[in-house]
């Protein structure tokens, strides 16, 4: 402890022991002297930045997409800046009010988005991340498609070199998590690229690759009685479970026969 503090506390600057003993308030005299020059916490003053995009937003390849961030200063502070991001790449920045960027040309598949607000002292946020979709449009064609019961993102159908692709959200099956949350246990919700039979049909696929990223997606064939949320259908599937590839057979009955 400095001397000066000492004489200031009444405190004996040449007894070097005097930092261990117990002040009134229960604390030592060291204590004491290292609260006093510890400055209480201040308040943050990053400024406040919001994306404005609907989580699983599906846009068509090729489409402009539209970013627009809310963004908002602390007292006595400004907005000096906010930069867009997809994924971990900077595609556009916004000095002044609306905060807006248009990107083009973003390649299909998944892409996360943010927004980071800095201000005129160089404190910045991260806004949440937001999921977008970039989708295909090729058509699928002698494929008819339909969207099952309800889902959080809208169903994606396209064929490209060769493969037909089907983006979607929801689960199959009664008593999941998805559609007790919807309020009925016993609906199906996902995305159904189908063609209708009346007779005798053989169904045949080929697992090109395995991704073990378990991404809790199921894919597989299926035989639907209705394209309602509630029919009976037999479906074998495959998924990625504890890093290893499992098949399964599901078969639902749910009318009474």
């Amino acid at each position: 402890m400095p001397d000066s503090y000492e004489d200031q506390n009444g405190l004996n600057k040449s007894d070097p022991a005097d930092g261990k003993i117990i002040a009134d308030n229960g604390y030592t005299n060291l204590e004491n002297y290292l609260n006093g020059i510890v400055e209480s916490a201040a308040e943050p003053q990053n400024p406040e930045v919001t994306l404005n995009i609907k989580n699983n937003t599906c846009y068509n390849y090729g489409e402009p997409i539209e970013l627009k961030a809310e963004a908002k200063a602390a007292d006595g502070r400004s907005i000096s800046k906010v930069e867009f991001y997809k994924n971990d790449e900077m595609v556009g920045t916004a000095e002044s009010s609306p905060y807006t960027f248009t990107l083009n040309n973003a390649e299909e598949g998944i892409a996360y988005m943010s927004a980071r607000a800095v201000d005129s002292a160089g404190e910045a946020t991260t806004s949440e991340i937001k999921v977008i979709n970039i989708n295909y449009t090729d058509s699928v064609s002698p494929w008819l498609t339909a969207d099952i019961g309800e889902s959080t993102m809208d169903g994606s159908y396209s064929y490209r070199d060769g493969v037909y692709t089907v983006k979607s959200s929801g689960l199959i099956g009664p008593g999941n998590d998805f559609n007790i949350a919807l309020g009925d246990p016993t609906t199906d919700s996902f995305s159904y690229m189908y063609q209708p039979v009346d007779e005798n049909a053989v169904l045949s696929t080929q697992i090109a690759s395995v991704s073990r990223l378990n991404n809790n997606c199921a894919s597989g064939l299926m035989i639907r009685d209705e394209l309602t949320e509630k029919s009976d259908f037999v479906m074998v599937n495959y998924e990625i479970e504890k890093g290893q590839l499992r098949y399964s057979f599901q078969i639902q009955t749910r009318r009474k026969v």
